[in-house]
């Protein structure tokens, strides 16, 4: 039977090793954040086929790893009412190149309601990882079952991948 001595220096080599490894795995904990504020345009501005209102979502996307992110923030749906309800899109690209979108938050509350309404939306994917992520505001008509005015951010890569 093999028995290995431990000597001080051994010792001091594991401490060393472990300390190195666990400020390595607390710096990768460390939430990254991204602030966003997206407004799609007023009164359709000359969009063909755009709504007669507005639509707004702001907030702070913070990333927890290379597989979860949290957005959280404010939506509204402003008036005059048009039929259109406010709805966030987060629209994911993984790193083996497959894409996906989830709906964050949806606000048709209508034209009495002159706040917006607050939310938070946790997104944990096991695998494949996440490599980045874009946040898409658009205004919805739920009844006729399409889209009008639309704005995204750019492309926000995940800084743990």
């Amino acid at each position: 039977m093999n028995v290995v001595k431990q000597t001080p220096r051994t010792l001091l080599t594991m401490l060393v090793a472990a300390a190195t490894l666990w400020m390595v795995a607390g710096a990768a904990a460390t939430p990254v954040t991204h602030r966003y504020d997206l407004q799609t345009p007023k009164n359709g501005d000359g969009v063909v086929g755009g709504a007669d209102g507005s639509a707004r979502a702001h907030g702070v996307l913070t990333w927890y790893g290379p597989r979860n992110v949290h957005v959280a923030g404010r939506i509204d749906d402003r008036c005059p009412k048009d039929g259109y309800s406010a709805v966030l899109w987060v629209r994911f690209t993984y790193t083996n190149g497959t894409k996906e979108s989830w709906m964050a938050k949806y606000d048709g509350r209508g034209c009495e309601y002159t706040v917006g309404v607050p939310f938070l939306a946790k997104f944990t994917r096991l695998t494949p990882r996440i490599r980045s992520l874009s946040l898409c505001l658009l205004e919805h008509d739920v009844e006729l079952a399409r889209d009008a005015d639309q704005v995204c951010t750019k492309r926000l890569d995940n800084p743990f991948t």
